[in-house]
Parts: structure tokens; sequence; C-alpha cells
């Protein structure tokens, strides 16, 4: 048994010899599985981290993907209930699509639904009254969906059919089965297709050849935000002079020259209103527009607000429904179309009276400026011609006062009539008026009317004295006048008083003596 000193054993010579290498290699391997450690600890830290962003980024996925299916139950619901209201009897207006403007993807759960629609659409759809408007909206439609669709309202009575950002999986096909419903439904009279661009040439073609097959049957075609080069393909291809009601929204169009607008304009095809809100028209094209509105009697609206028209254009447009160079310059402007976006719309606002109120205001305005009326009345009437026209100009000054009092509860412009009669009474033809004998017959007074380049336009041509009141005079017969004050006792004065000065004052109202229109 070998002792110890104080529990210290003395080393062995080889051990002795190696300690301090053992030591610094122990302390070298400790530094390595230090750093190791550090290195396995910073990619943990890297995997961790890489680990939370593909959690969120899993998390999002599977929000969407619940967002997703979220809108596809919606769908489905709304599908549901519409086919189940159509068993029920059809509504007016049918919309579907999604609310909140997100693209509903196409999913072949969603086709048994199409089914269902589709087959409450096509047995339930009322073959009585004026039609049902069925739109579809922000949808992604494939082809076998858009050909179900297409065949069930085929030969219905669908007044309106609408697709707006609708995305299909195959143009051609939509188009044509498109195509193919209209053929065999002419109740359709309306058709909107917007915001859904042709790429294809050859598809734009057949869309245009649609459009052309249906010209004499639809009245309504909404084609906004599809392109210049669509819209233009449209207007250069195809024949628009049936529709009732055009709208190019949103295309930035660009005539560059090409009058296919102006000319459908001038042509007074039954076109009632035309939207061109939204486009990259210029003062050009805003001077040929307006000098086809002197040609046009139909156009009710004209959009033109947000193009690239400005003081040349507007000036024109505004000459053409209001010239107020003289009176046969507003007599010939238009009076039907209210052109909206630049800043007059408040012109051709009152259908029928519109002329009445436009030749009222600027006789008010003559008045107003101090220079009057009188002036402007020498220089466009002359001779006789203004002493014929003298008795029916200053009667219609009252009557239509009055008759725009009554229509609409206001005196016009704050004038009254009294003001503007008391001018012509005091410097406009009452010599002549008093003077004036019956030198011609009536037909030849109406000829005095025409030769001035007016028109008076008689059925049976009487006479009446402007002094005793007295009527049936025709012919240019003889009449004493009963009332003295005249310079001489038998004075007389006949004129036609059954016609219509239509270039001067519009119609005349044989039964009221009035000019309204």
């Amino acid at each position: 048994m070998r002792s110890h000193n104080d529990g210290n054993e003395r080393p062995r010579g080889n051990e002795a010899a190696h300690g301090p290498v053992a030591e610094a290699d122990v302390t070298s391997r400790l530094s390595d599985l230090e750093s190791m450690l550090w290195q396995a600890l910073g990619r943990i830290g890297a995997l961790e981290k890489k680990n939370k962003t593909m959690e969120r980024e899993s998390s999002a996925l599977r929000e969407d993907v619940d967002k997703v299916k979220d809108e596809n139950r919606a769908l489905k619901w709304t599908l549901r209930k519409l086919a189940g209201r159509l068993v029920h009897g059809v509504r007016n207006r049918v919309h579907i699509g999604s609310d909140d403007g997100q693209m509903i993807q196409d999913d072949v759960a969603l086709f048994p639904h199409w089914r269902t629609l589709c087959e409450g659409l096509y047995d339930n759809i009322n073959p009585h009254g004026t039609g049902m408007d069925i739109s579809f909206e922000t949808i992604q439609l494939n082809e076998d969906a858009m050909g179900k669709i297409c065949s069930c309202l085929r030969g219905k009575n669908v007044r309106e059919v609408a697709f707006t950002d609708i995305e299909f999986t195959n143009m051609r096909a939509a188009i044509q089965s498109l195509r193919t419903m209209l053929k065999y439904s002419p109740q359709v009279k309306s058709l909107v297709w917007s915001g859904i661009p042709i790429e294809s040439v050859d598809d734009m073609a057949l869309f245009a050849q649609m459009i052309s097959e249906r010209h004499s049957v639809l009245r309504k075609l909404d084609f906004c935000w599809n392109g210049e080069g669509n819209a233009q393909a449209l207007l250069a291809g195809v024949d628009l002079s049936k529709y009732k009601r055009l709208y190019f929204k949103g295309n930035n169009l660009q005539t560059n020259g090409r009058a296919d607008i102006p000319n459908l304009i001038a042509s007074n095809a039954p076109l009632e209103s035309l939207d061109l809100d939204s486009n990259n028209l210029n003062d050009d094209d805003a001077v040929q527009i307006a000098e086809s509105l002197s040609q046009n009697s139909n156009l009710k609206e004209l959009y033109l607000d947000r193009n690239n028209i400005h003081r040349r254009g507007k000036s024109a447009l505004l000459r053409a429904i209001r010239d107020t160079s003289s009176m046969n310059a507003l007599s010939d402007s238009n009076h039907t179309c209210q052109v909206v976006g630049l800043n007059f719309e408040v012109i051709n606002t009152y259908g029928q009276w519109n002329r009445a109120f436009k030749i009222h205001d600027l006789m008010v305005e003559r008045y107003r400026s101090g220079e009057g009326n009188v002036p402007y009345f020498n220089r466009e009437m002359d001779g006789n011609g203004s002493v014929v026209l003298a008795p029916f100009i200053m009667e219609s000054v009252h009557s239509r006062h009055t008759a725009i009092k009554e229509k609409y509860g206001y005196k016009v412009r704050g004038v009254s009539a009294l003001g503007l009669l008391y001018e012509l009474v005091r410097d406009w033809r009452m010599p002549e008026l008093f003077s004036f004998k019956v030198g011609k017959t009536t037909p030849e007074a109406q000829g005095e009317v025409i030769r001035l380049g007016w028109s008076l336009t008689v059925g049976e041509v009487q006479g009446q004295c402007w002094s005793c009141d007295e009527k049936g005079l025709g012919g240019g017969a003889e009449h004493h006048c009963a009332r003295a004050g005249y310079k001489s006792h038998q004075a007389r004065w006949m004129v036609p008083r059954v016609g219509c000065l239509t270039k001067y004052f519009g119609k005349f109202n044989c039964a009221q003596q009035l000019w309204l229109w």
C-alpha cells in the first residue's frame, strides 16, 4: 500500500513533460467548441427568424385563401338566392358580382351554382313586360360559364346585358357566345361592354362584326374604358346611325383628323345621348363637333368633361348653341343639345322653351348694355320689311315674357316686358306703323317677309286691323277704320295673323298669337 504526502501525488516523468502541451490543446479545443457553439446559435437564430417570416407568410396566405373562400361562399350564396328568387318571379334587374370591387376568381366549385342560376333564369324570366336587365361585374369567367350564361339568356325577355370589368379566360369564345345570344335575342336593346379591352385585332374585328349585325336592333351601346384602339375600330367600322345612346367614356379617344364623331352628329341620326367624357379630344375636335351641331336637332346630351378642350374649342361649342351675333344667328343655333362639362350646362335645359329663353335673354342683354335693341333691329331689318314684322315683334316681347313667367314663376333676368316694349315704342318704327296704309295684299305682305329671309307659313291667310281689331280681312279688301286718331280716317293696317316666323322667332301659335319656341 502506497502512501500519499498531503494528498499530493508526484507526477511521472512523461506526464510532467507533456503537461503544458495537453493543457494548450484542451484550451484550443474548448475555443473551437465555443466558436462552433456560437455559430450554431447564430444559425439557430437565423432559422428562427426565417421560420417567423415563413409563419407570417403562411398566415397571410391562409388569410388570402380564407378570403377567397369567403368570396366564393358569398357568390355561391348570391347565386342560390338569385335562383330562389327566380323560382318566385324574376326581378327587373339582376346584378352578379363582387360588392367590394375585388375580382372573383374562376373556381370549379362554382360551376354547379352557375348551372343552378342559369336554369333559374331560363325557366323563370317573365316573357311579358319591358324585360330584365342583367349585369355581371368583376368576375373571372371561363369558356363554359360564359357559354352557359349566354345560352340561358338566348331568346328570353332581356332588355339589357352588361359585362363590366370581366376577365374572360377565352376572349374569342366569349365574344362568339355573346354574338350567338344576341342573334337570337331581338328583345335585347342595350349592351354594356365596359373595362374589358380586347387585345387581339381578330377578336376586335369579331366584336365589331357582332355590333354591325345588331345595329338595327340595339338602341344603347356602352363601350367605356376599353382603350382608343377598340373605340376607333367601332367608330370607323360600325354603322352607329340607329343608336339612341352611345357611351365612349374613358377610351382616350384622339380623332387625329378623323371625322367619325362629327359626321355621326351632323347626320341628325336618332342619337339622343353621346358620352365622350374622359377622352383626349382637343380644340380641333371641338370645332368640328360645334359645326356638326348646327345640323342636328335630335341630340339632347353631349358629355365632354375631362378632355383637352380649351378656349378656342369652348368658344366654338358655345356659339353652336347660343350665337348672339344676331337674332338670326341665335335662331339658327342648336336649341336641343345640352353640352355638359364645359361650364355652360345651363344652356338648353328647358326643352322646347330653349329658344324663347335665348331670345329673351339676348334682348335683355342688349337693353341692359345701354345700347338697346333698336340699333340691332335696324341693322337686321330694313325698309317695309321691318314695318311688317314690328307688330309681331312687339307682341312677342310681352307674350314670351308672360309665358315664361307663368311657366317658371319668375321674371327672366329681372327685366319687365314693359321696359323692353317702351324702348321699341319710343324709338322704333312708330311713325311708319301709324302712317302705313294697305298698299299690298296680304299675300304680298307674306312675300315681303320671305324677301327678308324669313319664312311665313300660312294656312287660310287673313288680315286684322290693328286699330279697331276687326278681323277676317283678306285679299287687300277695303277697310275704313272706325277708330279715330290716325293721320287719315281711312288709314288701315292689315297683316297676316296665322303662320310661323320660323327663322326669327320660331313657332307662332295662331291660337294665342305667341312665339314660344
